[in-house]
């Protein structure tokens, strides 16, 4: 509906039809009221379905055809199916009447679960041919022969009731789920089809669309079910469950239980009424068949005898007395030819119009040696009035039983009814004690506040509104994105929007926040989505912390950082400079040092002694510590890029042993390579492997004063390639484990060390190892020795 003002007063235009059914079906289940013109429909269709119901019983009281099938020459509608007419009429209107009223509808999900459990039973019952409707019960008259049965639920009767009540339980216990939406109304649909196709049939005059070769279905049925058909329709697509939630609330599964109990005693109870007076029917049309047949086959000898003798007239017609006083009928002789049953040559029981259009059943028999047959006649109301009788007063115990079972049922309801409301007084406090606790410390909280709604209205505490400036008051009348940082709004709409989803239950990040003032407040959020108990969101639950100051240090450290790394890289370019400037005069010193021992040499000077080797030794050991200076340079700087290929690790390790075997025998050691793998292959940068494992080894010889050196080739149990360098050398201290491959560090420092060597030898080691992708690790003893694993 659309909303025009005028004069400052809110109409409603009033839409067509198909707008109204759009708008209606959007509406939430909750919003959902009775419109008067569909109120209007379900009243009618439902006084519509009791009406029918109330006449055909009646109609079988009082043995009055006309009522029972709507006219003389229509198939009537079995008592049976009348009085489930009547339990799904009276339940529906109770529902209409008051549908939020827990006893109604209670009595309403028996009403249901008793027609579907009856109307399942007669089907089951017909799919095996079990049914006493398939029986030929009442009499064998030609009138019958070959003709459907009335008088008995069809079968497929009983299958559009069970389509009835499994609409009625679907829509009022099960909650909203896609097997519950599209169901009820495909269900109704089916009813309603099957409906209008019955009528059809007795509107065009075909038995076939409402007639099967034993029950037929009777019109005033398929009125009925007509009726059913559009209050389901409408409840279960216009009205789509606007009353589960209520009854999910109201009645718990003891009720449910209750009610599918009860409805299964008065089915029951039902079930047995219906057969018994089946019964009944059967031995009283049983006994009238017996009489009616004894009177035609004796009266039928008395005056065969009468003919013979040769008595007058006046003694055949004492013959011709009705021996039963109880059921008034009569005899009476007539000629074979008149064809009374309208069946030449029949003999035996039948049904024809008698005078004044009264139905009577008469019994034919032969007058042996004559052309008369012999007629006893007996009205069929005359004849039907002890089944009658016997009708109502099984229907009465039936009723009486079905009083007494509901009204236990009523007692039990409002029972529960009380309990129920006692427990939601009780729910309602604590749900009030809790709100209250709640806002309290909502309200009260030193950490800031939030709850947002989907409209993009929210509540802040006092705490948040303190953060950013404003009163709580002025922030509960803005919308948040009005003081968020337009930057940060995306940052917000995809958390909410990723808990919307589902795709997680809360979010923690950050966002900035324009002060009132106009700074930037940075703030940390942790925010959860409360749903209501069927999943649909309600506000978003914010709790916010001012990082301001945590961003400030946070900035400082990023600006400190920045410049430790420039000065870090003006540093190592520095170095890479000086060790340039360094080795460059170094080198013309050694040069010119050697041509000078040269010279001195040919001119047979020799006294200098060993001065020219101490400046050599000198020499060598700056150049090295320059280039050992120079190689961390260029790996801190990042200027040294790996080349990493195919390397025979063991053709490698073996000639390096070779190479330092000379160095280790002049300090008296042992040095030796243990390879149990044979040829071996890795990946790695041949620089790298090369200087690190050289390294490894001049250290052990350097360290290590008696004893051996050792490097073993071998695969771990993590089935990698290992290399161990191991010695029995001075060790390192435990204390000096984790540092020994730090630049510029040496367990021995100081100007009184034993050891030359300024502390990077480990250290390039270890840079180079990694640059190639390989770990290197120590275990040592002080004063027993070390080893050092190479893992590639």
């Amino acid at each position: 509906m659309t909303l025009v003002k005028k004069s400052g007063i809110e109409k409603f235009n009033r839409p067509g039809i198909g707008t109204f059914i759009r708008n209606y079906l959007k509406m939430a289940p909750e919003e959902k009221k009775y419109p008067g013109i569909f109120r209007a429909i379900l009243a009618l269709s439902g006084f519509t379905v009791l009406g029918l119901s109330i006449v055909t019983l009646i109609g079988w009281a009082t043995t009055n055809t006309f009522l029972t099938s709507l006219g003389r020459d229509y198939i009537p509608m079995a008592p049976t199916t009348a009085i489930l007419f009547l339990i799904i009429s009276c339940a529906y209107l109770l529902i209409i009447a008051a549908r939020k009223n827990s006893t109604i509808r209670v009595i309403a999900l028996t009403s249901a679960i008793i027609v579907l459990i009856f109307s399942l039973i007669i089907f089951s019952l017909g799919l095996f041919n079990v049914h006493p409707a398939f029986e030929k019960l009442g009499f064998n008259i030609a009138q019958t022969v070959g003709k459907p049965i009335i008088g008995h639920m069809s079968l497929v009767t009983s299958f559009l009731f069970s389509l009835a009540s499994i609409t009625v339980i679907i829509l009022m216990i099960c909650k909203k789920s896609f097997f519950s939406t599209f169901l009820p109304p495909m269900l109704s649909g089916t009813i309603l089809f099957t409906s209008i196709i019955l009528i059809t049939g007795y509107l065009i005059g075909k038995p076939i669309l409402y007639s099967t070769n034993q029950v037929p279905v009777a019109l005033n049925t398929a009125i009925a079910f007509l009726a059913v058909g559009i209050c389901l329709i409408f409840e279960s697509t216009l009205l789509l469950k606007s009353h589960v939630k209520s009854i999910a609330r109201a009645n718990n599964n003891a009720i449910h239980v209750f009610s599918m109990v009860v409805a299964i005693i008065i089915t029951g109870i039902m079930f047995f009424g219906y057969l018994n007076i089946q019964t009944i029917f059967n031995n009283l049309q049983e006994e009238l068949r017996i009489q009616l047949t004894l009177i035609s086959e004796s009266k039928s000898l008395e005056i065969q005898r009468h003919f013979e003798s040769g008595e007058g007239p006046d003694q055949l017609e004492s013959l011709l007395e009705w021996p039963i006083v109880e059921k008034p009928g009569r005899i009476y002789v007539v000629p074979d030819s008149s064809n009374i049953t309208g069946v030449p040559g029949y003999r035996g029981m039948a049904e024809i119009s008698g005078q004044e259009g009264r139905k009577c059943i008469i019994s034919v028999a032969d007058i042996s040696g004559s052309d008369f047959v012999v007629v006893s006649s007996i009205e069929k109301q005359a004849a039907l009035k002890p089944m009658v009788e016997q009708f109502i007063q099984v229907t009465t115990l039936i009723f009486c039983l079905l009083a007494l079972t509901i009204v236990a049922l009523i007692l039990f309801t409002r029972q529960t009814k009380l309990r129920y409301y006692k427990d939601e007084l009780l729910s309602a406090e604590k749900l009030s004690m809790v709100e209250d606790q709640f806002r309290k410390a909502f309200e009260n909280s030193s950490v800031g506040k939030t709850m947002i709604y989907p409209d993009g209205t929210y509540l802040v505490n006092k705490a948040f509104a303190d953060m950013v400036g404003y009163t709580v008051g002025e922030l509960n009348l803005k919308n948040w994105t009005d003081i968020s940082h337009p930057d940060d709004l995306h940052v917000n709409h995809e958390a909410m929007n990723a808990m919307l989803r589902g795709e997680t239950q809360n979010v923690r990040f950050e966002k900035r926040y324009v002060h009132k003032g106009g700074k930037i407040v940075w703030v940390d959020l942790q925010s959860y989505l409360q749903r209501d108990k069927d999943g649909a969101p309600l506000y978003f639950i914010t709790s916010a912390s001012d990082i301001s100051e945590y961003k400030k240090l946070q900035e400082e450290l990023i600006r400190s950082k920045e410049e430790a790394e420039q000065s870090n890289q003006l540093k190592d370019a520095f170095i890479a400079n000086i060790t340039h400037e360094i080795r460059t005069p170094l080198n013309a010193v050694l040069g010119f040092t050697d041509l000078l021992r040269d010279d001195l040499e040919e001119k047979g000077i020799t006294d200098y002694g060993n001065y020219f080797d101490i400046i050599r030794s000198s020499g060598m050991r700056l150049t090295r510590t320059v280039d050992l200076i120079l190689n961390v340079s260029r790996l801190q700087v990042g200027a040294y890029q790996p080349h990493i290929g195919e390397i025979a690790i063991d053709s490698l390790v073996f000639d390096l042993v070779a190479e330092y075997r000379l160095a280790a025998q002049k300090k008296g050691l042992t040095l030796t390579f243990n390879n149990t793998m044979g040829r071996i292959t890795i990946k790695g940068d041949d620089y790298c492997l090369t200087h690190s494992i050289s390294n490894l080894i001049d250290n052990a010889i350097k360290y290590t004063h008696k004893g051996s050196i050792t490097l073993a080739l071998y695969k771990n149990l993590d089935d990698r390639v290992c290399l161990d360098v191991e010695d029995t050398g001075i060790g390192i201290s435990q204390e000096f484990v984790d540092q020994v491959f730090n630049p510029f560090t040496q367990e021995d420092s100081g100007s009184t060390r034993r050891f030359e060597g300024i502390g990077l030898g480990l250290s390039i080691a270890h840079r180079l190892l990694s640059v190639s992708g390989a770990l290197i690790s120590v275990r040592s003893r002080k004063g027993e020795g070390s080893v050092f694993t190479i893992t590639f």
